[in-house]
Parts: C-alpha cells; sequence; structure tokens
C-alpha cells in the first residue's frame, strides 16, 4: 500500500499504515503531501470483511478536513481468469469532489506495479 495510496504528489510512509483486518478493526494510514508535508490521516472502520471478496469501511466526519462520514466499499470478483475490483466510496460533499481524481491516481499508481 505504501508504494501505490495517494494521488500524485502524495506518499503514504509504511510506519503510518495500520490496518486490523477483521470486523470491527481499524484501517489507518497518512498521506503525506510531498511539496509541503502536509498530512492527510485516514481512518476507517471496518464494517464488514468477506474474505477475499469484500472489504467495507466507515469514516466519521473530519470537520478539520471538511470531510463528511463516509463508507468505502471495495469488491472483489473473478472476471475471465483475472480479478475485477468494484469501488465504491461516498457520499461526497461539494468540497469532496477531488476524491474520485484521487482514487484514480492512486489505482494509477497500483497499475504500474503490475506492468
Amino acid at each position: 500500500m505504501a508504494k501505490w495510496w495517494g494521488p500524485a504528489g502524495f506518499q503514504t510512509p509504511k510506519e503510518s499504515i495500520d490496518i486490523d483486518l477483521r470486523v470491527g478493526g481499524r484501517f489507518n494510514l497518512c498521506m503525506v503531501q510531498i511539496n509541503t508535508g502536509t498530512e492527510i490521516w485516514i481512518q476507517h472502520e471496518i464494517i464488514e470483511l468477506v474474505e477475499p471478496r469484500l472489504l467495507v469501511l466507515r469514516s466519521e466526519e473530519q470537520t478539520d478536513l471538511r470531510l463528511s462520514a463516509m463508507i468505502t466499499r471495495v469488491q472483489f470478483d473473478e472476471l475471465d481468469g483475472k480479478t475485477k475490483m468494484t469501488l465504491y466510496n461516498g457520499p461526497y460533499s461539494k468540497e469532496m469532489n477531488h476524491a474520485i481524481s484521487g482514487w484514480e491516481q492512486s489505482f494509477d499508481k497500483l497499475g504500474k506495479l503490475f506492468k
């Protein structure tokens, strides 16, 4: 995750990643903006887990960052011998419209690791 999590211009220090992979566990990490050093902590509770097919996370509202409470649902399905990942993250407020491009940039980084 340290190699791909976060949009362009951010890194995720390995030591900031703390995942307790169980229902009721935590999924926490810190994205650091490379140019400024600004830290953005991502903190979720794992509310559903069906290994290896489904992970559902819930975050609390973070008023200091203007982040609303959100649900993140990641589902993995086999499709023609490959893995299809379906992601839902939201709902987004108007201030959160950048989150979609952030996910896309993160997945671009992930894709490059498999080329």
